[in-house]
C-alpha cells in the first residue's frame, strides 16, 4: 500500500507540474490529498508490525514528520525562487527518492502480525 500510494503521489505531483489547465491541476491536487491519508496509515502499520519496540519507531516517525513539515516550506520557497515550477518538481523528485527507498529498504515478506485478541476470541 505504501509503495503504490507513493507511485500515485509522485505521478500526481508531476502531473501538477505539467498541468495545462486549472481542471487538471485540481484533479492532481485531489489525488495528492486523497493518497496522503492512506500512505500515513500504511507507514504506521509497517512501523507497528516491523519491530519489537513500536513506541521508539513511532516516535522517530513523528520526529521525521515534524522535521519534514518544518523544512518543506523552506525548500519549496528556495525552489520557487529558481523557477515557478520548482516546488512541484522538487516534490515529485522527493517522492521518486521515497519510492526507490521503499523498494530497496522495506522487506517484501513483511506481513502484519496476527492480532492476539481476535485469535483468543475465536477459541472461546
Amino acid at each position: 500500500m505504501v509503495l503504490h500510494g507513493g507511485i500515485v503521489h509522485m505521478i500526481a505531483l508531476f502531473g501538477l507540474f505539467l498541468a495545462p489547465s486549472f481542471e487538471l491541476a485540481g484533479l492532481c491536487l485531489v489525488l495528492v490529498s486523497a493518497v496522503n491519508p492512506f500512505q500515513r496509515v500504511g507507514i504506521t502499520a509497517l512501523s507497528l508490525t516491523s519491530t519489537e519496540d513500536p513506541g521508539a519507531i513511532l516516535g522517530l516517525g513523528q520526529t521525521a514528520t515534524s522535521l519534514a513539515r518544518m523544512l518543506a516550506p523552506v525548500m519549496a520557497g528556495a525552489a520557487q525562487t529558481i523557477s515557478d515550477d520548482g516546488p512541484a518538481l522538487l516534490g515529485s523528485f522527493s517522492a521518486l527518492v521515497a519510492i526507490i527507498c521503499t523498494i530497496f529498504l522495506i522487506p517484501s515478506d513483511l506481513t502484519p502480525a496476527p492480532n492476539p485478541t481476535t485469535s483468543a476470541m475465536k477459541h472461546c
